[in-house]
C-alpha cells in the first residue's frame, strides 16, 4: 500500500457521497447509470436535481405512507358532525339539570330555554349543526385535489387511499350514529323538534 496514491475507501450501504444517488420509488443505486431511468423500476431522474432522487438509500425521503396536512384537513372534517352529534346530548343533559326535570317534546320548546348554560350548548350545537354541510363540501373538495395529486405522482397514491378509505368510514359513522340518534334518544326528539 502507498500512502499517497488515490485509494477509495468502501462505503459502507445507505451512507451519502457527493456522488450517491439512489431511486425515489425502488431506491436501486444509480450512481453508475448511464441513462436517466432507473434500470429497476424505470422511473426518470435528472442528475442535476436532488429531488429527483435520493442521496442515501434509507432514511426518510418522501415516504408513500405518509399523510400531507391536506390529508389530515380531509379527515378532521369529520370532527364537526361528531361534535354535533356530542353537543345535541349534551345540551340536553345541560337543559335536564337545569330544569331539574327530563325535557320531552316541545316542553320546553328548545328555542325559549333561558338558562345561560344551555342558551350557550344551544348555540354550539345550532353552528355546528350549520357548519356540518360546509365541513364535508371541503372534504370532498380536498380529497378530489388528493385525487389529481395521486394521478399525478406515485408517491400520493397511498396516502389518497388511506385518506378515502378513513373519510368513507367516518361518513358511515356519523351517518349511523345520527340515524342512531334521531330514531332512539330522546336528546334528539326535544331538540330536533
Amino acid at each position: 500500500m502507498n500512502v499517497g496514491s488515490d485509494q477509495q475507501t468502501p462505503k459502507t450501504h445507505g451512507q451519502a457521497s457527493e456522488r450517491a444517488r439512489f431511486c425515489l420509488k425502488c431506491r436501486y443505486d444509480l450512481k453508475d447509470s448511464t441513462t436517466n431511468r432507473c434500470v429497476e423500476c424505470g422511473r426518470t431522474f435528472d442528475p442535476g436535481d436532488d429531488s429527483t432522487f435520493r442521496r442515501k438509500a434509507t432514511g426518510p425521503h418522501v415516504r408513500p405512507g405518509n399523510l400531507s396536512r391536506l390529508d389530515w384537513t380531509a379527515i378532521s372534517c369529520f370532527s364537526i358532525p361528531y361534535l354535533m352529534l356530542a353537543f345535541m346530548q349534551f345540551t340536553w343533559l345541560v337543559v335536564w339539570f337545569e330544569l331539574g326535570r327530563q325535557p320531552i317534546y316541545n316542553n320546553p320548546d328548545p328555542k325559549q330555554v333561558t338558562g345561560v348554560m344551555s342558551r350557550a350548548c344551544l348555540f354550539a350545537f345550532e353552528t355546528l349543526a350549520w357548519l356540518t354541510l360546509p365541513s364535508l363540501g371541503l372534504c370532498v373538495v380536498v380529497l378530489l385535489v388528493q385525487m389529481v395529486r395521486a394521478f399525478t405522482r406515485y408517491e400520493r397514491v397511498k396516502p389518497f387511499v388511506i385518506t378515502l378509505f378513513t373519510c368513507i368510514m367516518l361518513f358511515i359513522g356519523s351517518y349511523v350514529l345520527l340515524s342512531l340518534s334521531v330514531q332512539f334518544t330522546k336528546a334528539s326528539e326535544w331538540i330536533l323538534d
